[in-house]
Order: structure tokens, then C-alpha cells, then sequence
């Protein structure tokens, strides 16, 4: 897996090859427990992407040229297996960090066929879901609750919707009561972000506190403007 991640002003890249070095469980042995924030609440530099990108090729290119003439090793490349190349877009500074193999790694201290990986997914749900179209025709039927961040609803919103951030939603900040006022209510709630995937996460942690009747967007905000146009 040859990986690479980029927040704010700094990326990092490395490759991981468990027959020769950690693999990426042994970077990062569990899931982060707390509220990850997105491209749209963080921000990402474009370059920053571009620059990450093309290590990742040349990473691509250098392994497939390792594993043609590892006996030979006439192109003497050296991968990045157990290290992490880190850049800073602030100064250009690069460094790397050594990797080591967990040896009470759940992935690679055992064989494929043993592996028995926890669900990382702590329960998310596949909620009801409802389709633009749908929406559409009935949106006098749902109250609705828009779960993106501030800086996202420049582009626009669905009519009436109520904004409840998800960063607002996860780290159990904020009034809820707008929410929890309709948990009750014979009306269906509505839930959605700008593709869908972060509506999910909204609906799982709504749950835990009694909302129920919740309806993730299929495609989210942008399949409802895809809808309105092909009207």
C-alpha cells in the first residue's frame, strides 16, 4: 500500500510492504477516537496535493523496479519501507520518521488466515435513506437538517433547512434541542451533508440520544442540485 495524507500545510507518505517492513497497522494501531475534521473545515492545499500525488507515483514506480531485480538491485532505490517521509508547505522542510514492526500487531504478526480485525466502524448504521427526487415531492413531509460546516453552505442549501454542524454533532457540543424537539415528531427527519457519507455519521451518533425516524440524502446536497437542474 503505498499511502500518503496531507492536512493543512504538511502531507506525509510512506510504503508498506508487511514482507519486508511494518504495515500500516503498525503505524497506527487503532482508529482515532475523536472527531476528524474534513477538507472543508481544515482546509487542503491544492499543490500540496499535487506534490503528495507524485510521490506516491514515483514510490509506485520505485517498488516495481525493487521487486523486478531484488537480487541484482542495479537500480539501487531505496523505498520508503519503514520510514514516513513527512513535508511541511510552510517552510519545505522534509524529514523522516522510522517505522518499526509491532510485533503484537493485530494485521501482520500473523497469518492472513488468522486475522480477526475488530469493527472499526463502532456500529455505524446504514439509516433510511431518501433520494432527491424523492425529497423533492415530498419535502413538506420531513424536517430537515443540513450537517455541513459553516464554510460549505456558501454554495447554497436546501430550502428551511436547519444547520447542526457534524463536528457540532460528534464532540456532543452545542443545542441539540432544535433536533430533539421533532425526535418525537410525526414528521421524518431528514439528514444531509454535501455527498452523503457524513449524513451516516450524523444519523449513528443522532440515534444514541432517542432521535429516531432519521433519513440520510442519498448523494447528498449535490445530488439535490443535480436534481433541481434536470428538472
Amino acid at each position: 500500500m503505498i499511502y500518503a495524507s496531507i492536512f493543512n500545510f504538511e502531507g506525509q507518505a510512506a510504503t508498506f510492504f508487511s514482507q519486508e517492513g511494518p504495515c500500516y497497522r503498525c503505524l497506527y494501531p487503532e482508529p482515532p477516537q475523536n472527531h476528524i475534521p474534513n477538507c472543508a473545515e481544515n482546509g487542503v492545499l491544492g499543490p500540496l496535493v499535487g506534490i503528495l500525488g507524485n510521490i506516491q507515483a514515483l514510490e509506485c514506480i520505485k517498488f516495481l523496479l525493487a521487486q523486478k531485480d531484488h537480487s541484482k538491485n542495479h537500480f539501487n532505490v531505496k523505498e520508503l519501507i519503514s520510514k514516513l517521509f513527512i513535508i511541511n508547505g510552510k517552510t519545505m522542510s522534509t524529514s523522516k520518521r522510522k517505522i518499526s514492526k509491532n510485533y503484537n500487531c493485530k494485521v501482520c504478526s500473523q497469518p492472513s488466515s488468522k486475522i480477526k480485525l475488530s469493527n472499526d466502524n463502532r456500529n455505524i448504521y446504514s439509516p433510511n435513506s431518501v433520494s432527491a427526487k424523492e425529497l423533492a415531492l415530498s419535502i413538506s413531509d420531513f424536517h430537515i437538517f443540513d450537517v455541513r460546516e459553516q464554510e460549505e453552505l456558501k454554495a447554497g442549501t436546501i430550502p428551511n433547512a436547519i444547520h447542526l454542524p457534524l463536528s457540532i454533532i460528534l464532540n456532543n457540543e452545542g443545542d441539540f434541542s432544535e433536533i430533539l424537539k421533532y425526535k418525537s415528531s410525526y414528521k421524518k427527519i431528514c439528514i444531509y451533508c454535501q455527498h452523503g457519507f457524513r449524513g451516516i455519521q450524523a444519523i449513528t451518533k443522532l440515534s444514541t440520544f432517542g432521535v429516531e425516524n432519521l433519513h440520510n440524502l442519498t448523494g447528498g446536497y449535490l445530488s439535490w442540485c443535480s436534481t433541481l437542474l434536470n428538472k
